[in-house]
């Protein structure tokens, strides 16, 4: 950061800090490191707090800006970033072709300076898996201002739509993506929308909150020292401490509040102290520019008295650049403002044609107004990225949220005084129609004096005339009662229409408040459960806790699991999809292990850390085993597809297939040389296969029944399989067997029969090979003596 460029202020107004802003972005380190915890860690976070809360500072000027740098060290460190880090925050076009741009721009920024070559896939989940091998690490994803989706896609669904995408990302185990979705709190409950589709939505939330008075002071104070690190010693700026507090003291929540007339009123502060960071920043950017045009170098509490305190700062910010436009431009303003704002306070952007057609006002008159808007020192609105089908035309909104609700009542106030204007202008359009009566009147009495036969005629006329002005001034008066009551219906409308719209969204909150409090309170009774188990049964105490976590993760869930992680003999949860694991087996070095599941994968897993390393993907039925090699380079399974495969134990990808059985394959086990395997099947046999081609060498064949298992004496000299023989050859029922067969000509030496009613599962010889244990149905296991 030692080459960033001096900016004019170390204050950002009512700006939103970016990601180059972050050497002056303080005040929020605790919120940006649970955040980042949160994203790296959950498939879906949603992150919610009030408008103007500062969402979009923590995550561009803290979080994005700390991954970024997470990214760029492990490319210097070991030649990959690891991650990828993606803001996006523009939802009034194709959210779907906007995403998939985002991301590309942020791993291509990610690798600056190395050639990337994008993706093939053409669809989203395709794209994000691809760009996800590109940087070698998982895709983290914040969606910012979620509620501007709502807005302009409300009624989105179907394929390749955000609406359809979205969810399916976020549901697909195998994507290395994570998401964050930033929205205000009052658009939380709006996320219902994706409940059907998203399991476990708001299992994993974040609020963050206004500033609490040392974060505040932070946020005043530290910009101010890191800029005059950037400046000679005589140019350093200082700070009066009773300036510090009066700011935080005037800027409190509630303390300034942009309601009727767009004004700031002062009002009761609650006690939580906390600030209101939009308001905050206008205040100091306000002095620091006031300071600077003086020439001083302290910032100080007499200048923001002489500016009338904080509330005045931020009550004039609106009205005095509306006062400075012409009565011409003030009026396209309003006009424009209807389309900018809902009456719900939401922002919209529009291009410049659109709002001209809205208002029915040419361009040349509508650009002008725009401009000034969205000058430096005026920022009352801004310009933004123009729609991918106009690519020369930008769009406008307002600058910030803060500005709605005073947006809004400047329009109102200005239709009053234009209503108001109207009327008085008719008013006296119908005086000067009055007026010329009575100049007419007073012609006719003087030609009436000359002419006494007019006279009586004359005084009628004079009387009507009389009765005509009193009319249009009943007339008038009650217009303007008719107007004034009007205006009254107008407000008194809106106010119910907010206040049903608040209503709505209460019940809303209060239904996702009671969901997360059923949670809550059924992880606290886990939670107890776990810890009155724990004396007796640790591993039911572990499991209990596990559950309490992954219902709602509470203080007194992760205390018990804190608790019980260490009294049970569990250490590790190796968690795949929902599907039986039937076997698991270490590497010879301890260093791996492979499970074998029923839906007809198997899975290879650092045996340290709990990572899924790879998965064995290939059989078309249940994988009924799977092991390791001698020397722990490759791994067998074994599948009710007929067929065993061996794979390369680093990547998981296939050596060769034995694919001789004609029925499923119970087992498969390397020689102890590894260059042979055996396999015990289904169909009544047990072969010997060459472990690099899977080419088959000796059928050893049972009396008929399954083969159960197969197993190497040490020396690989002999191998015994059991098996499920239940007919002779008279066809006469008989229990199962054992034999053992000499590996080098495949002769049968050794039959263990007679030894059981039902089948024989399994047998192994001791280390020394002179010994041999049978495991079968009769509820015994004998041991044999083989001898020599």
């Amino acid at each position: 950061m030692g080459a960033t460029a001096l900016p004019p202020s170390p204050y950002k107004g009512l700006m939103p800090y970016d990601e180059g802003d972050a050497r002056f972005f303080f005040g929020r380190d605790t919120e940006r490191d649970i955040i980042i915890a949160n994203l790296t860690a959950a498939r879906l976070t949603v992150l919610y707090g009030a408008s103007g809360v500062g969402k979009s500072s923590v995550l561009r000027a803290g979080v994005v800006h700390a991954l970024q740098g997470e990214a760029r060290a492990n490319l210097a460190q070991v030649g990959a970033p690891e991650l990828a880090v993606v803001y996006f925050n523009s939802w009034r076009d194709d959210p779907l072709r906007g995403l998939l741009a985002a991301v590309e721009a942020a791993t291509r920024d990610t690798l600056s300076g190395y050639t990337v070559e994008p993706p093939s896939g053409t669809n989203f989940i395709d794209a994000l898996t691809g760009w996800s091998e590109v940087v070698e690490g998982p895709l983290l994803i914040i969606l910012d201002q979620f509620e501007e989706y709502f807005l302009y896609h409300g009624q989105e669904d179907g394929p390749e739509t955000f609406a359809a995408e979205f969810p399916l990302a976020v549901s697909r185990r195998d994507l290395r993506v994570n998401f964050l979705v930033a929205l205000r709190e009052d658009a939380l409950a709006r996320l219902d929308r994706f409940k059907g589709r998203i399991p476990g939505l708001f299992e994993n939330r974040l609020r963050i909150d206004h500033l609490d008075h040392a974060a505040a002071e932070a946020a005043i104070r530290r910009p101010l020292l890191e800029w005059n690190t950037m400046v000679p010693p005589s140019e350093a700026m200082t700070i009066e401490d009773r300036l510090v507090e009066a700011v935080l003291d005037q800027v409190k929540r509630g303390q300034v509040v942009l309601g009727d007339a767009g004004r700031g009123q002062v009002a009761t502060a609650p006690h939580d102290a906390r600030i209101e960071t939009p308001f905050l920043q206008l205040v100091m950017t306000r002095l620091w520019d006031e300071e600077r045009r003086q020439g001083s170098r302290i910032l100080r509490f007499q200048t923001l008295e002489r500016l009338g305190g904080a509330s005045s700062i931020v009550r004039t910010h609106l009205d005095a650049a509306m006062q400075a436009l012409s009565p011409a431009e003030r009026d396209v303003a309003a006009r424009i403002f209807h389309h900018l704002v809902t009456p719900s306070g939401a922002k919209i952007a529009h291009t410049v044609s659109d709002l001209a057609v809205y208002a029915e006002t040419p361009v040349g008159e509508v650009l002008p107004v725009l401009e000034r808007l969205s000058r430096g020192d005026v920022r009352i609105l801004r310009p933004i990225a123009p729609p991918p089908d106009t690519p020369g035309e930008p769009r406008y909104e307002i600058y910030h949220d803060v500005l709605a609700p005073a947006i809004l009542d400047w329009r109102a106030r200005y239709q009053r005084e234009a209503d108001r204007a109207e009327a008085e202008a008719k008013l006296a359009a119908e005086q000067q129609r009055v007026n010329r009566l009575r100049l007419g009147l007073l012609g006719v009495t003087a030609l009436l004096l000359l002419v006494g036969a007019l006279a009586v005629f004359a005084l009628n006329q004079w009387q009507r005339a009389g009765r005509a002005e009193a009319e249009a001034v009943e007339q008038r008066d009650a217009a303007v009662e008719a107007r004034s009551v009007a205006a009254q219906q107008r407000d008194l409308a809106e106010a119910q229409r907010a206040a049903a719209v608040q209503a709505q969204a209460t019940a809303e909150a209060a239904k996702v408040a009671a969901e997360m409090a059923q949670r809550i309170n059924q992880s606290r009774e886990l939670a107890a459960s776990s810890l009155e188990r724990l004396p007796v049964d640790p591993e039911l105490s572990l499991l209990l806790a596990i559950e309490a976590n992954d219902i709602q993760r509470t203080a007194q869930a992760e205390d018990a699991l804190r608790r019980s992680l260490p009294e049970s003999y569990v250490r590790r949860v190796l968690r795949g999809p929902p599907s039986p694991v039937w076997t698991a087996a270490y590497s010879p070095d301890d260093r791996r292990i492979v499970t074998a599941r029923a839906d007809k994968v198997g899975e290879i897993w650092d045996a340290a850390s709990g990572e899924r390393v790879a998965e064995l993907r290939g059989h078309t039925d249940v994988v009924n085993q799977a092991t390791f090699s001698p020397d722990g380079q490759r791994i067998v399974t074994a599948s009710d597809d007929g067929t065993a495969r061996v794979w390369d134990a680093a990547t998981g990808q296939p050596v060769a297939v034995i694919r001789d059985h004609t029925r499923g394959v119970y087992q498969a086990v390397f020689s102890p040389d590894g260059k042979l395997i055996a396999t015990s099947s289904k169909d009544g046999t047990a072969r010997l296969s060459d472990a690099q081609t899977g080419r088959g060498l000796r059928v050893l064949p049972s009396q008929g029944g399954e083969v159960t298992s197969a197993a190497f004496s040490p020396d690989g000299q002999y191998l015994v399989a059991t098996s499920l023989d239940n007919r002779d050859s008279q066809g006469t029922s008989r229990p199962g067997t054992a034999r053992v067969w000499r590996v080098a000509t495949g002769e049968q030496v050794a039959e263990l029969g007679e030894t059981a009613y039902g089948g024989v599962w399994g047998a192994d010889f001791s280390r020394d090979g002179k010994r041999l244990v049978t495991a079968s149905e009769d509820n015994t296991a004998r041991v044999w003596e083989v001898g020599s």
